[in-house]
């Protein structure tokens, strides 16, 4: 398994992602590639963003994406998250996390927001592992990403 900044060979394999667990391929190729090329509707962002890609076997197999954003009076805000390894997740969404924390850290962001349904246990319970903590119903916040969290088994 090796990790990278997202290239546009990966946008159907991480469309195929999203849409596997979220439905409707079309739209998350749409929603990505703009994403990707600062086109998409994402309030509050700031231009600097990223995505960091898993690649397993050479194929994507997991994704974290993230930007400088002025929502809920944070710097940076987790955009998406997900991971489909099949030979070790735990690792996987360790790493992808750690390389999206240490590029908030080198962008000089202090506190980074998620948005994440009330209903979400499994992926509350993930970012809660890495120490976010609950800002409202939608909402986690790590206060202090430069804090480094152990991670605890979701």
């Amino acid at each position: 398994m090796h990790f990278t900044t997202c290239h546009p060979e990966h946008l159907e394999d991480l469309a195929r992602i999203c849409a596997s667990e979220l439905g409707n391929y079309h739209y998350w190729i749409q929603r990505l590639d703009g994403y990707l090329n600062l086109e998409g509707n994402t309030q509050f962002a700031r231009n600097k963003r990223i995505v960091y890609v898993a690649v397993e076997k050479g194929k994507p197999v997991g994704f974290i994406a993230g930007h400088l954003t002025s929502r809920w009076e944070c710097d940076g805000e987790l955009q998406w998250f997900f991971c489909h390894s099949a030979l070790n997740r735990t690792f996987t969404t360790e790493k992808l996390f750690t390389l999206m924390r240490n590029w908030f850290v080198n962008q000089g962001v202090k506190s980074v927001c998620v948005n994440v349904e009330p209903d979400n246990y499994r992926i509350r319970d993930l970012y809660s592992s890495f120490g976010a903590k609950v800002l409202n119903d939608q909402w986690l916040i790590w206060k202090n990403i430069k804090r480094r969290q152990k991670h605890r088994s979701a």
